[in-house]
């Protein structure tokens, strides 16, 4: 979190008018390099336990091609804005644990390691004064303009208060793997 808060500041700074900077801030990208479904389907394809750090841990979790719309949606928007923002989106959260059992029963509950949060933050308390929803569900935030009160986003966004991805959503993330990634990872399991 700390790493990617910098990189917002050191964009933020160097924003120029002849050098716009812009930055996207993601949840969890499905089947994204890092992502853990990949590495659960592996483990319940091989017939192995599944490791959950815990039963409260959620993660915001969305999908490539909603990671790469909002992508294109901030370069159309750089257009229109003139400061620096960031652009993100709402998000539902994962029960991880949920999300495991939708993969295999064979769940061990393996403790935080060092650093690990159970939950994450999109938009902080101090952010809120900055931040407003648009156009179907993105949040701009713009550290450099405060929003007025009746715009302004009602609350902090984090996988505590975010609405919860509902088992159909969760299955239908894991039947979207791409059909390459498919044939490594597939499971003869009906989720």
């Amino acid at each position: 979190g700390q790493t990617k808060y910098l990189m917002e500041r050191l964009f933020r700074e160097y924003d120029k008018k002849q050098n716009r900077l812009i930055c996207c801030r993601f949840g969890n990208v499905a089947w994204s390099n890092g992502s853990v479904l990949p590495f659960w389907l592996g483990l319940a394809k091989e017939n192995k336990t599944l490791p959950v750090t815990s039963e409260t841990m959620t993660r915001l979790i969305f999908t490539s091609k909603e990671a790469a719309d909002l992508i294109s949606y901030s370069i159309k928007l750089a257009n229109s804005e003139s400061k620096f923002f960031i652009l993100s989106k709402k998000m539902k959260k994962v029960n991880m644990l949920k999300m495991a059992k939708v993969i295999s029963e064979d769940v061990e509950i393996v403790g935080l390691r060092p650093g690990e949060i159970e939950d994450e933050d999109l938009i902080s308390d101090e952010e809120v004064f900055f931040t407003k929803e648009i156009d179907n569900n993105y949040l701009i935030i713009t550290p450099d303009n405060q929003v007025e009160e009746k715009l302004r986003f009602a609350e902090p966004i984090s996988s505590r208060n975010a609405p919860e991805m509902s088992l159909q959503e969760m299955k239908e993330i894991l039947e979207n793997l791409d059909s390459e990634k498919r044939s490594s990872y597939i499971l003869e399991k009906d989720y």
